[in-house]
């Protein structure tokens, strides 16, 4: 749990990378016609939003993210387990174990010291959105949680 407030701090300082792109000029009916197959024609298959209740099923898997300050790699077990690996970029790896559950629509992190949040997104992705430290909850700055995201890639 450490290593995600950690992975939180860090992209709160050093930000998420990305810059303003400009806008696209103006197009015709055309343009957007064959803009629009073209975007069929090459984009990924992406799973299907989740239509009934998210069971724990549904987030059992592997899920990756990639900041500034290494590898997060998060293992959510079928028997409530979790495993988190901090992979430095120098090669380190730091794993945390602690267990995970499924409460109000959110994933629970359930850490020794501290618990953190997850929103499940329809993309199957998870998105860290607060935490619970002395039994106090702390939401996370929404401009922060919308940025960074564990992928499921297993």
């Amino acid at each position: 749990m450490k290593q995600i407030l950690l992975m939180m701090a860090a992209v709160v300082l050093v930000g998420c990378g990305e810059k303003a792109k400009p806008l696209p000029a103006p197009h015709t009916p055309e343009d957007k016609t064959k803009t629009a197959q073209a975007a069929e024609a090459e984009s990924p298959v992406i799973a299907e939003p989740f239509t009934d209740p998210i069971t724990e099923k549904d987030v059992v898997g592997t899920y990756q993210m990639n900041l500034p300050n290494g590898l997060f790699t998060m293992r959510l077990l079928k028997d409530g387990k979790s495993i988190l690996v901090h992979t430095t970029n120098a090669g380190e790896k730091k794993p945390e174990t602690g267990k995970w559950k499924i409460e109000d629509g959110n994933l629970f992190l359930i850490g020794n010291d501290e618990t953190g949040i997850m929103k499940i997104n329809p993309d199957r992705s998870l998105s860290p959105i607060a935490e619970i430290k002395n039994g106090l909850r702390e939401d996370w700055d929404p401009k922060v949680t919308s940025v960074v995201s564990f992928k499921k890639i297993k």
